[in-house]
């Protein structure tokens, strides 16, 4: 997903048209809904009218489907038949980020596949520089990934050299939150989005859940978590800036909720815990 932004900003910075959408706001017959969303931000334009004029004006139209993993795999295939049909009539490169190819339908695995490596240790340092961070620091061993990276050098104060992800995760929510009832609502958040197997929800079932629960009670909390820096609201959802941070949110509620050990481990035996 992170390349794809950057490539994605290239793309419109060289005059070209990529159009981001979010795989798991698809719902099946409304594909033409899901695509007037994902440029509503940028033009009042009928999503035809502007997908007519950009071969016209020399510009080449790139779709990007962000996280198609995150659709079940039935879902995925009709994502994928609106989006290839809308290609014959609109001529297009398709570009889709998963993190599971196998599970993907078939017509996906007849495409080119671009695999995105774990850095090694040249590049980890050379991430870890890109933040300001120490290239030395003892914590850069423990962490893999350019988002574990990125957070760790945001938070580098606060981890040791034995400092697991969780630790990690955990430290940068610190930073970024400062009111134990703001990162209350936000693990509220992440709850139902973990239990409907979603990575966004609608701005109006947002604000009935932070109302209905503790946050309810002090109308200021509910602002702060609207406005929290982990999450980002656009298109008339809310979601988190990263899918991983959602996850780790969705864990410490699981932590939080469960009133004994066994329960938290029935919990956690769920398939769709595994990652957490």
């Amino acid at each position: 997903t992170h390349s794809a932004r950057h490539a994605a900003v290239n793309l419109a910075q060289s005059g070209h048209l990529p159009v981001w959408i979010r795989c798991a706001e698809y719902e099946r017959g409304l594909f033409d809904s899901l695509f007037a969303r994902a440029i509503a931000p940028y033009t009042v334009e009928a999503w035809g009218d502007l997908l007519q004029a950009a071969p016209e004006s020399g510009s080449e139209i790139i779709l990007f489907l962000d996280g198609l993993n995150e659709c079940s795999e039935q879902l995925g295939a009709y994502l994928l038949e609106d989006t290839s049909a809308l290609a014959l009539r609109h001529p297009a490169r398709i570009v889709v980020t998963t993190k599971d190819l196998l599970a993907t339908p078939l017509p996906l695995r007849e495409a080119r596949v671009v695999a995105m490596g774990i850095p090694d240790t040249k590049e980890r340092a050379r991430i870890a520089r890109s933040y300001g961070a120490d290239e030395n620091a003892v914590w850069l061993s423990a962490f893999s990934t350019p988002l574990e990276l990125s957070l760790a050098a945001d938070c580098a104060a606060k981890l040791s050299s034995n400092s697991t992800r969780t630790d990690l995760m955990d430290a940068y929510v610190r930073t970024r939150v400062g009111s134990a009832g703001v990162r209350a609502g936000l693990r509220s958040l992440a709850r139902v989005m973990d239990g409907e197997i979603r990575t966004s929800l609608s701005i109006r079932k947002v604000a009935l859940l932070l109302e209905r629960g503790s946050a309810g009670r002090d109308p200021h909390v509910i602002d702060e978590v609207l406005r929290s820096p982990l999450v980002v609201s656009g298109q008339g959802r809310v979601a988190f800036v990263h899918e991983q941070l959602g996850r780790f949110l969705a864990a410490d509620e699981l932590v939080h909720a469960s009133v004994s050990g066994s329960a938290l481990g029935r919990s956690l035996r769920d398939p769709w815990h595994a990652d957490i």
